[in-house]
């Protein structure tokens, strides 16, 4: 529980117990103590006003009672009835006059001991100790008695809505009279003494029209009595239904209704118990608790969905606003030891929890604070007790929070970016804000009541009786507060304001005229005003800025107003009402609506293919319990009951909030489609980014061009991959008109062409629409743009119209439109168009049938093009003589049966070249073999052609010529083209022409053709022919037996491809055993090499190309051992194998030797003496030039400075094995060395070079790393580790190699050291990311299984 409001004591009250009454508004708090008085105090706990009472006319009442029996407001005119106890009238007074009116009784020496008013407050119900009953009408100020109602005291008294009105006494009797006659309609016993009397709605399946139709009653605090009551026909009252509790709950203290038909019972125990008047539930238990351990009393809140239970010293609340009822510890109340609770109760809104004890105490408190706040950008302005105000920032900084003290509670307040306002009825005050408080500035009363007020940095709107003032915040020293007043509407203009709103530049104001009218802040003066057709306006919700606004009319529905073109969209999927609209301060375009039970997300498109839209993106609950006050950047912050500041985060922005890196990849396709939702295009790319799939930039794209964001569009599509897309965008992006801009979108989304004309059409170029139309070929419509747009354009669009026609064979259309096209030109001179459009009406007239015409037409033109088209036309209309006669004026003869027919006459005339030729043009190739054999002479001729045609009867022909002719390698090509294959392999086997068969059914043989042609060449002896036939029909084993009998080179070749080939481990043995059999020398180490690859045995290829590059390299023939190992690294990697550690090792040291001619060229002596170095530490492996090799070691040491290492050698070469192998040019010099060595001579250490794998330094020509163990692969171009920073590689064999030294390498012979091949210097890149390569090809080569 919050803070005391006000207490008042025993001094004011007396020493007994305390009762009060709070007034239906809230206003007034009555209270009654022991002292013969009733005190009247206002929210605050002012004292407003007291009422004396007079001692009482009936003696032996309890002198630590309350003074008044009853205290009762009138529920519609705030009028209290005060009942003092003892006495037998009835005071009512009046708030407004503090006047007391006296009602006494009809019944002498009576008193009144209960009382009640009705529902509307007209009639005021009074009970007396004897049971009889007195009604006083209000209005009427008349008194009616009614006598007999009860026999006994009446206790309890209540109205329902129907005006009847329910009693009961301690005669054990309930009666319902009713309100307008004072008839009782029913009346029945009870078992005991009644002690609370409640009225309700009882929730059935088939209750009864009538609200408040049930009664409750408490009958011997230990049974609740449930009657419904209905008015039908007769009346009636059902049979109480009774319910009784378990013994161990004790008594019942009190009963109260609460939520949809629910009962609170409490025990003096401290039970509750919570039962629903449902009928399928009634009889069950919907909760139970221990609150306390004795309980007095109980009240409940309809605003707040609370209930106070009291007992003792201390108050408990109940949360029953929800499904699940629960404690709210929070605000738990105790009082001092000692105090024991008389009554609980609240203000009607829930504010203020009041508790009166039966010492003379009575206690409010803060139970919630009033609804009072205001927002301006980020922050919000509330409550936190009655006395302060409190202005917290709810953005992401969260700045301290400003705390102000304030005079009186608020009925209303404002904020602005620097200043706050707070005030109730007539009066404001006004703040500036500073730091963490507020100093007041000022303080007005105005002439009407405020019911608004809103302010921005300089200036204050207060609407005063549906009119608005505006005034500076702050006055000037020594000028009047009136005096810079301005009033709007202005004056002449009759307008009932409904509501205001400010913003840095303007004041904005609705009114029931259908009026929203904006006017400049600094000095009023209008800039724009708008009328809404549909009805008044009723609230407005700018934005921010202004430059948008959210309006609703009086038929509660929402709009968005642009004031900039008076433009208004209905709000969508909104039919609730309207709490509140909040702007998204970080998002000019997306704005929130609440409706008490939920939050609607909406997106505001100003621009967009389909022109500006309102778009629904979403609905998610809210709780009840929380107030929609602003939204920031997708956080709703809301007010609580309770008077605390949540935040909501909209769904529609939850992934788009994610902060943490790790968190955001894994939410990035959400953040994606977040972001288009809400037009966050920047932040969609962003996602996008981290998606990087094809539909994700497909949509981002499509989103941008919604948008008519081109240039967002252009790096999606970009990359997508889509080059016309791209391209298209690149011609438009420069264009500023909107709608010209979304004309062409919506051409280039082939969307809805009719939307994109008019887009054209109220653009600045209209005729985009005419060359759009143009474009897509509707002539139709674009020839009626163009009779306004661009009459000009007329003859060319009828003339392509005709066109369109013809094709389609509407020839009369075509006629008429190629007729219009030549009437269009109006004189102007354009003899193409005239003359195209004439040929079209020659030929339309010729399709239609009109033949004389049509050839007249034709004639007339004398277009050799026109005759063709005439010709082809009137040939498919079967006129052959009129076609005839076209072909003739064209020039030619063009049709195939012409042709035909001119071929048959010439050879019947014997006129055989011209008929072979006429042949050749009508297509009839076989009649032109026929005549080049039988009459032209002319079979290569006929050779030709049928190989072309490939004519099974030319074909056949051809055959029986070649075979009269005897040459039967062209009667075995033409028998298989004529598809005898059986006839034609006889021929080729009696005629030794097998090789021609052979070699044309090679692609189209089956096996057994293969097998046939393989047992004719085995049966000759030509045995690697019959390989290559068994090979072919898949008999594998013959075949490798086939060529391995013939032995030679190629056969062997051919044995190891079929290896190859069928990986069949047999074969692979059989030329295996026949290699190491029968072949001798370096042919054997090749052969076994090559069988390897085929058979897939890798590891021992490599052991046989070592074998091979060993043996080389023991001959001096260092170059060709080299190769032979390049070539094996390159065959064993292009087949994804790894390359054996030995065999790069020999490549390296092999390299080394031959790269040092290379380096001592571009004068890299100390890398040329390295690499010699290298060499002669291994001089085992170079027996032919051991001397050679040492003494070029000496001397480019010597060169380099290496002079230890230069003596180290030199005294080497000394030796009495190789001193006379030394040239005598270099023979003195080296003894010299050797003889006077330098004993103080410098050598520079090798330099170091970082790792690759894991950075630890090492000597540059050390190529295994002595941490990680990696062997680091050698730069080609210095034989030494490669860097990182320089990586790149040979563009021909990928080969790692140092950028720059490679390229200096290349300046001077232009050839890569490695692999010999020509590189262009500007081919050589860096490689980006080396190791993570390395490291890939490692995994490739681990991943097939390696060698």
């Amino acid at each position: 529980m919050r803070k005391e409001v006000f207490s008042v004591g025993e001094e004011q009250l007396g020493p007994g117990r305390v009762s009060f009454a709070w007034s239906p508004k809230g206003t007034y708090l009555a209270v009654a103590g022991s002292k013969r008085k009733v005190c009247v105090y206002d929210r605050n706990g002012k004292l407003y006003d007291e009422v004396a009472l007079p001692q009482a006319e009936v003696s032996g009442g309890d002198s630590h009672a309350p003074s008044a029996e009853a205290l009762s407001w009138d529920p519609v005119h705030d009028q209290l009835a005060i009942m003092p106890s003892g006495n037998t009238f009835v005071f009512i007074w009046s708030p407004d006059s503090r006047e007391v009116q006296k009602i006494d009784s009809e019944f002498k020496t009576q008193e009144f001991t209960t009382m009640a008013w009705s529902k509307n407050g007209m009639l005021l119900a009074m009970g007396t100790g004897k049971g009889n009953l007195m009604i006083y009408n209000v209005r009427e100020r008349k008194k009616t008695p009614y006598v007999g109602k009860h026999t006994r005291k009446i206790t309890h008294a209540v109205w329902n809505k129907d005006h009847v009105l329910a009693t009961t006494g301690l005669d054990r009797q309930v009666a319902l009279t009713d309100g307008a006659n004072g008839e009782t309609i029913r009346s029945f016993a009870i078992s005991d003494d009644p002690y609370d009397l409640c009225v309700s709605d009882k929730k059935d399946d088939g209750y009864s029209k009538h609200e408040e139709n049930t009664y409750s009653l408490n009958v011997g605090r230990r049974t609740l009595y449930i009657m419904q009551y209905a008015f039908e026909q007769d009346g009636l009252l059902e049979k109480p239904l009774e319910l009784a509790f378990l013994e161990a709950y004790g008594s019942i203290s009190k009963h109260l209704w609460f939520g949809d038909g629910y009962i609170l019972v409490g025990f003096r125990t401290g039970k509750v118990v919570v039962v629903s008047s449902h009928s399928r539930e009634i009889a069950e238990e919907v909760h139970q608790a221990q609150y306390l351990e004795v309980l007095t009393d109980m009240a409940y809140s309809q605003a707040q969905g609370r209930i106070a239970v009291a007992g003792s010293n201390s108050v408990r609340i109940m949360d029953v606003s929800g499904s699940e009822y629960s404690e709210v510890k929070s605000d738990a109340l105790d009082l001092d030891p000692g105090v024991q609770v008389e009554q609980v109760g609240w203000s009607r809104d829930g504010q203020i929890l009041t508790v009166s004890t039966m010492t003379g105490q009575l206690f409010s408190f803060l139970a919630a604070l009033p609804v009072v706040f205001d927002s301006h950008a980020t922050k919000v302005m509330y409550l936190t007790s009655v006395l302060e105000v409190t202005i917290a920032d709810m953005s992401s900084t969260r700045a301290p929070p400003v705390k102000i003290d304030i005079d009186s509670e608020p009925a209303f307040c404002g904020l602005g970016p620097s200043h706050a306002a707070m005030g109730m009825n007539n009066q404001v005050s006004f703040y500036r804000l500073s730091g963490r408080g507020g100093t007041k500035v000022a303080s007005r009363e105005y002439m009407g009541s405020v019911s608004k007020v809103k302010l921005n940095d300089t200036h204050v709107a207060l609407l005063i009786d549906e009119r608005v003032l505006v005034h500076p915040i702050e006055i000037p020293a020594g000028r009047a507060p009136d005096e810079f007043d301005a009033w709007l509407p202005p004056p002449g203009q009759q307008q009932s304001v409904t509501s205001i709103a400010v913003t840095d530049k303007f004041v904005i104001t609705s009114s029931r005229e259908s009026v929203i009218a904006y006017y400049l802040a600094e000095d009023c003066s209008p800039v724009n005003e708008f009328r809404h057709e549909d009805g008044a306006v009723t609230r407005i919700w700018p934005q921010p800025a202004g430059s948008r606004m959210v309006f609703e009319d009086d038929k509660a529905q929402l709009y968005v107003f642009n004031p900039v073109n008076d433009q208004v969209l209905p709000i969508p999927n909104f039919s609730s009402r309207c709490e509140n609209v909040m702007w998204d301060v970080a998002d000019p375009n997306c704005f929130v609506v609440a409706d008490g039970s939920g939050l609607y997300t909406y997106l505001h498109c100003p621009v967009s293919l389909q022109g500006a839209k309102v778009e629904f993106i979403s609905k998610q609950p809210l709780q009840t319990s929380h107030s929609p006050l602003l939204c920031f950047n997708g956080s709703v912050g809301c007010r609580l009951k309770s008077g605390a500041l949540d935040t909501v985060v909209l769904e529609t922005h939850r992934s788009l909030q994610v902060v943490d890196t790790a968190a955001a990849k894994g939410t990035a396709p959400k953040r994606f489609t977040q972001a288009l939702k809400l037009g966050r295009l920047r932040a969609g790319w962003e996602a996008a980014l981290q998606l990087r799939t094809p539909d994700v930039w497909s949509q981002l794209g499509m989103a941008a061009l919604e948008c008519l964001d081109i240039d967002m569009a252009l790096a999606a599509y970009r990359m997508l991959g889509d080059a016309s897309m791209v391209l298209s965008l690149e011609q438009i992006r420069h264009i500023e008109d909107k709608n010209l801009l979304a004309g062409h979108t919506m051409v280039l989304l082939e969307r809805d062409t009719a939307q994109a004309q008019e887009l054209f059409l109220r653009s600045s170029l209209p005729k985009a629409a005419l060359e759009m139309r143009k474009d897509l070929k509707h002539w139709s419509e674009a020839l009626k743009l163009a009779e306004q747009l661009d009459p000009e354009s007329i003859p060319v669009i009828c003339k392509e119209h005709a066109a369109a026609l013809e094709m389609t064979g509407e020839y009369n259309k075509a006629k008429a439109h190629y007729q219009q096209a030549i009437d269009s030109l109006m004189g102007i001179l354009n003899m193409d168009l005239e003359t195209s459009c004439r040929s079209g009406i020659a030929r339309c007239t010729l399709q239609l049938g009109d033949i004389r015409q049509g050839r007249s037409q034709v004639i007339s033109i004398n277009s050799t093009q026109l005759y063709k088209e005439a010709a082809h036309i009137l040939e498919q209309l079967q006129q052959l003589t009129e076609s005839a006669e076209m072909y003739e004026r064209a020039g030619q003869v063009s049709t195939s049966k012409l042709h035909l027919q001119f071929a048959k006459a010439k050879e019947a005339e014997n006129r055989f070249a011209e008929a072979a030729v006429a042949y050749e043009a009508a297509g009839d190739m076989d009649s032109v073999v026929r005549l080049s054999l039988e009459r032209l002479n002319a079979p290569q001729r006929a050779y030709a052609i049928v190989r072309k045609t490939r004519s099974v009867e030319a074909a056949a022909l051809l055959a029986r010529f070649c075979l009269s002719s005897q040459d039967f390698a062209g009667a075995v090509e033409f028998l298989l083209l004529a598809g005898q294959m059986d006839q034609a392999f006889d021929i080729a086997q009696g005629h030794s022409e097998m090789d021609t068969f052979a070699r044309i059914v090679q692609s189209t043989a089956k096996a057994v053709d293969y097998k046939r042609i393989a047992e004719y060449y085995e049966s000759r002896g030509e045995y690697e022919k019959a390989g290559d036939m068994w090979a072919a029909s898949e008999e594998d084993a013959k075949a490798v037996q086939l060529y391995l009998k013939v032995g030679n080179n190629v056969a062997v070749d051919k044995a190891i491809k079929v290896v190859e080939r069928t990986r069949n481990h047999t074969t692979g043995v059989l030329v295996m055993d026949y290699v190491n059999e029968e072949v001798d020398g370096s042919r054997k180490d090749e052969y076994r090499f090559k069988l390897n690859i085929a058979m897939g045995q890798y590891a021992d290829a490599a052991r046989d190309a070592m074998e091979m590059a060993r043996l080389e390299q023991e001959e001096g023939n260092y170059r060709v051992a080299h190769d032979k190992l390049f070539a094996t690294v390159q065959q064993l990697e292009s087949l994804n194998k790894a390359v054996p550690t030995e065999l790069m090792r020999m490549l390296s040291l092999l390299h080394s030797y031959t790269l040092v001619k290379s380096l001592i060229a571009v004068e890299d002596h100390m890398s040329a003496a390295r690499m010699l170095v290298r060499v002669a530490r291994n001089i085992s492996k170079f027996p032919k030039h051991v001397v050679p090799i040492l003494t070029s070691t000496v001397i480019e040491c010597h060169r380099a400075g290496l002079k230890r290492t230069s003596y180290e050698y030199a005294s080497m070469l000394m030796r009495p094995e190789y001193r006379n192998e030394v040239a005598m040019k270099y023979k003195k010099k080296i003894e010299l060395m050797v003889r006077k060595p330098d004993k103080d001579a410098d050598e520079a250490e090798e330099a170091m070079c970082e790792c690759p794998f894991c950075q630890m330094p090492g000597p540059e020509t050390e190529l295994q790393c002595v941490s990680c163990q990696n062997i680091i692969p050698f730069d080609v171009a210095t034989g030494k580790r490669i860097t990182l920073a320089d990586w790149s590689e040979c563009p021909k064999c990928q080969f790692p190699a140092s950028a720059r030294h490679l390229i200096r390498i290349l300046a001077t012979e232009r050839r890569c050291p490695m692999c010999l091949e020509e590189v262009v210097v500007d081919a050589v890149r860096k490689v980006p990311n080396p190791v993570e390569a390395l490291r890939k090809k490692q995994e490739a080569f681990a991943g097939v299984g390696g060698a």
